[in-house]
């Protein structure tokens, strides 16, 4: 009689205890904000583009809660240039801008519409085609962030820090592009199909 009845508490314990934990886990599901949830669809169908246009691999976004300036990160396998990077970076900053300013939902939470380049932010974090590390002279990490687009190289000896940047603003990084190749061009020639 004993051991039924500790059995039986032990299966009201765990009873008591699934019941409890899964009513918790569900009321603890949060809902996300309007807006938030525009924008992160904005992101998500700007990722989804660039992704398979530039055979990128995400890896982060960022945002304010005053949407004043947005970010995505993502990772390429490839060896490139600084032109083919700027090229790179100018379209999927493009691509990311129209996204946002297309969006009139979004329009209203907004600080700044319509929304420039000092808003937004894209960043290619730049590995080998076996996915490791790339070093000096080849460029390790590029970005646009609030108009400014910089190219980063890093040591060998000390990973953790870039070894040499380079800037230029939105507007010289156009007027370069205009004198290189075209970004759809550059698309196809790192994403065959």
């Amino acid at each position: 009689m004993k051991k039924k009845s500790k059995l039986l508490f032990i299966l009201s314990f765990f009873a008591f205890f699934i019941f409890f934990t899964k009513s918790e886990a569900i009321s603890m599901q949060i809902e996300i904000p309007e807006p938030d949830a525009t924008v992160h669809e904005i992101m998500d169908d700007t990722i989804a583009t660039l992704t398979k246009k530039y055979n990128l691999h995400p890896c982060g976004i960022g945002m304010n809660g005053k949407f004043e300036y947005l970010e995505i990160s993502f990772q390429i396998r490839k060896n490139l240039n600084r032109d083919e990077i700027r090229a790179i970076l100018m379209d999927c900053g493009k691509e990311f801008l129209e996204n946002i300013n297309s969006c009139k939902m979004i329009r209203p939470f907004l600080k700044d519409y319509p929304f420039s380049s000092k808003n937004i932010g894209i960043v290619l974090f730049i590995r080998n085609e076996t996915n490791n590390d790339i070093f000096h002279p080849e460029i390790c990490c590029a970005s646009i962030r609030r108009s400014v687009v910089s190219f980063h190289t890093k040591s060998e000896e000390n990973q953790f820090r870039y070894k040499e940047t380079y800037e230029e603003s939105y507007e010289e990084a156009l007027a370069l592009l205009e004198k290189t190749k075209d970004p759809a061009e550059i698309a196809k020639t790192k994403n065959p199909e």
